[in-house]
């Protein structure tokens, strides 16, 4: 269970509020009636002013955890682009493109919580309770016991915001943290996809090259044949005048199948 509640946090910050959320609701039980002679206004509105302070500072966590969200969202998109529209994309490999599928679902949902919680603490939570002025130089009861309740409701929401904020870096470092899983896994099968797909186009390159030799062979040994036979059918006279075109007609788409053997050869094999 602490497993699970470490990677999702925001569980872990929403049953913290509750808790708190309760407190508020009791703070009238907290502040007996005999302490409240004992209250120092002064000491109160000190303390009431620096949980405001504190809220500024969560506030700006705040804003700078969804700064943080969008440089993330945009590098993680263009990196994703990059291996996507590469020509030999290792991502083309099932196994291996589900996997980025998954932990792009989970990077992409550690962002939509965080960027949740941020938006939650800065406008739903994003509330103070008003601190009494004195109604007389000297402070009355019901000025010292509004003083305390205040500066404690104050305090409790600072809380409250805190946990928010707290939980969305959480989920930021989550997802950095699947970012990184899932960009070392693409780097690496992209490597291993590469030396893989290097030695195949190497042996088709043999491959090829063997095929175009023994080509290369039978067309010289027709070429021979050819030249033979009609060194022969000269020589005893027997070869027309059209069997002549005809042979001369072969011979010259056999050069041609010759040069476009050797084409074929200079763009296929470097």
């Amino acid at each position: 269970m602490s497993t699970f509640l470490w990677l999702l946090p925001f569980i872990e910050a929403m049953d913290a509020n509750k808790i708190v959320d309760k407190r508020i609701e009791s703070i009238a039980d907290e502040i007996p009636e005999s302490e409240i002679h004992s209250v120092v206004y002064e000491k109160e509105a000190d303390l009431n002013n620096a949980a405001l302070e504190c809220k500024k500072t969560i506030d700006d966590k705040a804003k700078t955890a969804l700064t943080t969200i969008a440089v993330t969202v945009a590098i993680s998109t263009s990196l994703l682009g990059t291996f996507v529209n590469s020509r030999d994309s290792v991502l083309r490999i099932p196994i291996v493109g589900w996997t980025c599928i998954f932990f792009s679902f989970v990077l992409l949902f550690h962002m939509i919580s965080s960027a949740i919680l941020a938006l939650h603490e800065m406008q739903e939570r994003n509330k103070i309770s008003e601190f009494p002025p004195k109604s007389d130089p000297q402070p009355s009861e019901d000025d010292k016991y509004l003083a305390r309740y205040s500066r404690m409701e104050n305090e409790y929401l600072n809380v409250i915001r805190n946990n928010l904020v707290n939980s969305s870096y959480r989920h930021i470092v989550h997802g950095l943290v699947f970012m990184g899983m899932l960009f070392l896994f693409m780097s690496v099968t992209s490597q291993i996809y590469a030396g893989v797909h290097h030695v195949e186009e190497q042996q088709l390159q043999i491959t090829l090259r063997q095929d175009l030799d023994s080509l290369k062979t039978s067309l010289s040994e027709v070429e021979l044949r050819l030249v033979l036979l009609s060194d022969a059918y000269a020589k005893e006279h027997m070869l027309a005048a059209e069997q002549d075109h005809r042979l001369d007609r072969i011979m010259a788409d056999l050069h041609s199948l010759r040069r476009l053997v050797e084409q074929l050869e200079e763009q296929v094999l470097p």
